[in-house]
């Protein structure tokens, strides 16, 4: 059964009524008494993958079907909920510790050719 938006002007509310397609052309009430009037509005759509290149295998992938299919031929899998994040701050942990070994090294060998 189709879902059709109305709109009552006396409330200025917008709703939804499921309706047979008979019933299509038949006016619809408002719970104040109103006769509400048809809304043409744009449908949900869902939109499938956008194609891009595979960094696994340099194939040209499009669509869901085969983003996944591409992730098991090359062993991956899809990311959990905040994985990425997580993967994100440890990469920064590291490069901070790398920083500061880094600083402590270049200090002591300066420390001992100066010294």
């Amino acid at each position: 059964m189709p879902i059709y938006e109305y709109h009552c002007h006396k409330c200025n509310v917008r709703f939804d009524s499921f309706k047979k397609l008979d019933d299509y052309l038949e006016p619809q009430e408002h719970t104040c008494g109103e006769i509400a009037q048809k809304v043409i509005s744009k449908p949900m759509i869902a939109v499938d993958y956008g194609g891009y290149v595979s960094p696994a295998t340099g194939e040209w992938v499009e669509g869901k079907k085969a983003h996944l299919e591409d992730l098991k031929k090359s062993g991956c899998r899809l990311l959990e909920p905040g994985e990425r994040q997580d993967m994100e701050r440890r990469v920064q942990e590291n490069e901070r510790k790398l920083d500061n070994f880094i600083d402590t090294t270049v200090d002591k060998v300066y420390a001992e050719i100066k010294g």
